[in-house]
């Protein structure tokens, strides 16, 4: 059951981007601001299908570097989404992250943090920016009123899809190193809920692409 549902999910973590290559003419312009994001996807699911599936290799290392460039691609999108607003606000997070990312290096390994303390850290601060941004966005949107309708906007599905994806997985991050110590608890059990709610956010990047045709 695990297992295949890890297959799922990292088999929908390619569809996205083939999707989107192989409806290039199709698609509007203005999804490229989505390619960063969907190759670091498909990457992922690359990595994980091969390198923690086949050759059992770590995925601690990579996971820290994951969580490092999914806040990378997901800074510039806003940045360009948002049309350069907001400078400030976008420099404060991007130094807080970048510390905060340098400062827990320092931690790696070590008996007084473990390694899913140090990322939910990461993640807690990478979820509060999706949120600060989301709102930005929907903000600005309504303040213009340039789309006619939320439900043509590719946008707002991926955007959508972020905030519920990072809520989902919030507690997880929170909570895992508790559970993962906890004899009371499987944090195998636990951990299925983050790749559902992965699947659930790979089939709105699914429906992203396809919004995003060119009418």
């Amino acid at each position: 059951m695990t297992l295949g549902l890890i297959i799922l999910v990292n088999v929908l973590g390619f569809i996205p981007l083939i999707y989107l290559l192989i409806s290039k003419n199709q698609i509007n312009s203005s999804l490229k601001v989505l390619y960063p994001y969907l190759i670091l996807v498909a990457f992922a699911s690359f990595y994980e299908l091969t390198g923690s599936l086949v050759f059992k290799v770590s995925v601690k290392y990579w996971f820290r570097i994951y969580l490092l460039l999914e806040f990378i691609v997901i800074y510039f999108f806003f940045k360009q989404v948002l049309n350069g607003k907001y400078g400030k606000l976008f420099v404060l997070f991007g130094l807080m992250y970048l510390i905060l990312f340098l400062g827990l290096l320092f931690f790696w390994n070590s008996a007084s943090i473990s390694n899913l303390t140090a990322d939910s850290y990461l993640s807690t601060l990478e979820t509060i920016f999706v949120y600060v941004f989301s709102f930005l966005w929907f903000k600005d949107l309504f303040e213009k009123m340039t789309v006619s309708s939320l439900w043509n906007s590719s946008y707002f599905y991926f955007i959508s899809g972020m905030i519920l994806y990072f809520s989902g997985t919030l507690f997880l991050f929170l909570l895992g190193n508790l559970i993962h110590v906890n004899s009371h608890f499987s944090f195998k059990d636990f951990w299925m809920l983050n790749i559902i709610f992965n699947i659930i956010f790979r089939l709105i990047l699914i429906v992203t692409v396809w919004k995003g045709r060119v009418k």
